[in-house]
């Protein structure tokens, strides 16, 4: 975290150089343009004014890239490449579940969104879990209705 608290304080630093820059070379070019002078003042003195004269730095935009692509990269390397996902079929017991009825793909969306908060372990953040309902929701109906049918509970 501290990296990419530092990547955004050379970003700023970056920033603020670069519109001091663009600013005087500005003003030392329209000396004698009184019109010019005076927009440029009004862009100094509204700081919310989107600037045309700044454009983003190709070193800071590789340099983010990079940053960006060094986490991803230890990402990968902390889970390890699995081409396979590590899955087994559940094992078929004695018994079956059958006074359960089968939850429908709209019962587990509406669980899903009645979520209105998670815990900090949470693996993801409930809002992402929410919107991502449509492609969670069939694989987590399937899961809850096979574990019904089965007895059998997935070990993780």
């Amino acid at each position: 975290m501290s990296a990419l608290k530092n990547t955004a304080h050379e970003h700023h630093q970056l920033i603020r150089a670069t519109k001091r820059t663009s600013f005087t070379d500005r003003l030392d070019k329209n000396t004698h343009n009184s019109k010019e002078l005076f927009n440029i003042i009004k862009e100094l003195s509204n700081p919310n004014a989107n600037s045309k004269s700044i454009t983003p730095s190709q070193d800071l935009c590789n340099s983010l890239a990079t940053f960006f692509h060094r986490k991803i990269t230890d990402l990968h390397d902390r889970f390890g490449h699995q081409t396979q996902p590590t899955t087994t079929e559940p094992t078929t017991p004695a018994i079956t579940l059958n006074a359960w009825t089968h939850i429908s793909a709209e019962e587990t969306k509406a669980t899903m969104n009645s979520i209105h908060s998670g815990a900090p372990s949470d693996p993801c953040p409930h809002f992402i879990f929410n919107k991502a309902d449509d492609i969670i929701a069939p694989h987590l109906q399937t899961i809850i209705n096979s574990s019904f049918v089965s007895a059998a509970f997935p070990e993780s």
